[in-house]
């Protein structure tokens, strides 16, 4: 039998080739050093945020989170101001006026979660981590209010305007409300991305249905068509239907006479009359019963007479139309002022005298020379009875006269006797005007209804003032 000899078949083991050694040799180094660096990366930036890394948008690579959180806390890496708009209007504001913080501890975690393994591949990338915001409820909610009041705007119905030459009917508007539950949201979004323009989310608050405005619109042109007028320094001015236009102020749907734009009227005329108050109540009254007056604008320092007012039993409704006309009758040109050279000042307290609006059965309360019929003057009470403010009498309605004009003979007779004039009986013509001082309900005396003092009449309080 034949012996096979299986040596024969046996391979030699080759030995490695040296290339191979040595790519091994030189991959273990890479990997070693590879790991060394990251391990000198971890060292060195331990107890800082790893180089090529955002926050939001501002570079905090090399940062420690010391600082970091610092600079969160004091949210130095948000704008300085955050402008709001909102169509043409703008508001400007610090993130922290409307409750917009940077959450230093959430932030800061974020960094510190996004922290590769490998430290030193953040060498060659970069990394965005977002910024995460904090809203202080109590410091948004006034934010959010300022914003609003700077924003809002409510619908407008339609009103009356004064157009600089007539007065006119503006349609409806819609408004404008904003939406600060969207806001608090588009903020945080807006400041993460360190946007610092906002455009405040709003939506349109819808107008009220246009009701009818033309009555009032014809009553207030009306006003402009008179001709109220003032005297002074020997001078009539007259105002314009513009300037008269310029005295009303918008009062919900309609326009009214305003104070200050009188006043400021009445001031270009002169600094200061002495009877302003009564000129701005005799304006008011001509306007509101139609009437085209002249008033007389006294000089500032001029002898000046303060009155009261109060009612007796009459209605409080009543006695502010006496106001009116007690004001409208002293500043008139015809009256008592005497073109001007005195005045009469209607005052709350610490007056001269006081003009009562009294019932008639109350009439007898204020002295025995009262009765419950006529009109009469006790001491510093000049005392109306509110049967002939209502009704006059009954020869003064025999002559067809208006109750308006028998009222300024009422003023003027009662005032008369405050300044210092007993009755009149004399009637200086017959068929003339009977002085205002004459008791002309009772007996013309062959004189003629009057109701303004004659010139005899304001001569002698003239004198009797010292002028």
């Amino acid at each position: 039998m034949k012996i096979i000899d299986h040596r024969k078949f046996q391979h030699k083991a080759k030995a490695p080739r040296p290339w191979v050694r040595y790519s091994l040799i030189g991959l273990a180094a890479v990997v070693g050093l590879f790991l060394l660096s990251n391990g000198v990366m971890w060292a060195m930036y331990r107890g800082k945020v790893l180089p090529n890394y955002r926050l939001g948008t501002a570079d905090v690579g090399g940062t420690s989170f010391t600082e970091l959180h610092t600079r969160l806390s004091n949210d130095a890496l948000l704008p300085q101001q955050v402008t709001l708009t909102a169509g043409a209007a703008t508001i400007k504001l610090a993130p922290a006026d409307i409750g917009m913080h940077a959450d230093a501890i959430a932030s800061t975690a974020a960094l510190k979660k996004s922290r590769p393994l490998l430290p030193l591949l953040s060498l060659f990338t970069h990394h965005t981590v977002a910024l995460t915001m904090r809203v202080d409820a109590a410091q948004y909610a006034a934010g959010a209010a300022k914003t609003a009041a700077a924003f809002n705007k409510p619908p407008t119905p339609n009103r009356i305007l004064f157009n600089g030459q007539a007065f006119a009917i503006a349609a409806p508007s819609d408004g404008l409300q904003i939406n600060t539950a969207l806001l608090q949201g588009l903020l945080k979004a807006k400041l993460q991305q360190g946007v610092s323009i906002v455009a405040v989310p709003t939506a349109a608050a819808k107008a009220p249905a246009p009701t009818d405005l033309n009555g009032e619109l014809q009553k207030l042109q009306k006003q402009l068509e008179l001709k109220v007028s003032f005297a002074y320094g020997g001078k009539t001015i007259t105002p314009a239907a513009n300037d008269i236009g310029k005295w009303y102020a918008a009062d919900g749907q309609t326009m009214v006479l305003s104070d200050n734009l009188m006043g400021a009227y009445l001031d270009n005329i002169t600094a200061a009359p002495a009877n302003r108050s009564d000129l701005l109540l005799a304006v008011r009254y001509a306007l509101s019963k139609n009437q085209t007056l002249n008033f007389a604008v006294v000089p500032k320092g001029s002898v000046t007479h303060t009155y009261c007012t109060a009612t007796r039993g009459a209605s409080e409704a009543a006695l502010d139309e006496m106001i009116g006309k007690l004001a409208a009758t002293y500043a008139d040109t015809r009256g008592w002022n005497a073109g001007g050279k005195m005045a009469f000042a209607h005052v709350a307290a610490g007056c001269e005298y006081t003009v009562w609006l009294s019932a008639a059965g109350q009439m007898t309360s204020f002295g025995t020379i009262c009765d419950d019929y006529y009109n009469c003057q006790v001491g510093g009470s000049v005392v109306v009875n509110d049967d002939r403010w209502t009704q006059a009498t009954p020869p003064w309605n025999a002559t067809g006269g208006s109750i308006e004009e028998y009222r300024t003979l009422i003023i003027d007779h009662e005032t008369g006797h405050r300044l210092g004039f007993y009755d009149n009986p004399a009637c200086p013509a017959a068929g003339g005007p009977a002085p205002v001082m004459m008791q002309q309900s009772i007996d013309l005396h062959g004189c003629v209804f009057n109701r303004w003092p004659t010139p005899v009449e304001l001569s002698a309080v003239l004198a009797k003032n010292g002028l």
